[in-house]
């Protein structure tokens, strides 16, 4: 907030990453195209990850595998290039992830557990859908 962020969404304990997505993303389209207060689409995103069954996580996982494959061959002309990196380690994230989601029967939730959704708060100023940046915690 000292960047001049007016809302800051941050979390309490280390979460998992792919769950952490999929509630950010949901945070982002729910305040900037519904127009809900960041706090407002903290709790709508929260509550959809909570619904969310395992097959629906696999295929939004899959799309971002899309995405991410497609970056990763633009950018392999230049290997060091951060984008070609990222999306290499992001696609190795994203198999590790979709092996433990294929463990869980179609209809489960895997994210239904607070681990998942409760590590999340708003801090500052709760009216509106400001500016929102989201931080992680710092470790030393």
């Amino acid at each position: 907030m000292s960047a001049g962020a007016s809302v800051v969404i941050a979390s309490y304990w280390a979460v998992n990453d792919f769950s952490t997505w999929l509630l950010m993303v949901d945070v982002y389209r729910h305040v900037l195209n519904n127009a809900d207060s960041t706090a407002g689409g903290l709790q709508k995103a929260s509550w959809a990850l909570r619904a969310m069954t395992a097959a629906e996580a696999v295929a939004r996982l899959d799309a971002e595998r899309l995405v991410l494959e497609a970056n990763r061959r633009q950018a392999e002309i230049d290997q060091n290039d951060e984008a070609y990196i990222a999306s290499t380690i992001g696609l190795r994230g994203l198999a590790a992830e979709r092996k433990r989601l294929m463990r869980f029967p179609v209809e489960a939730r895997p994210f239904d557990i607070p681990y998942y959704w409760a590590a999340f708060g708003v801090h500052g100023a709760l009216e509106g859908a400001a500016q929102i940046s989201i931080s992680k915690p710092v470790r030393p």
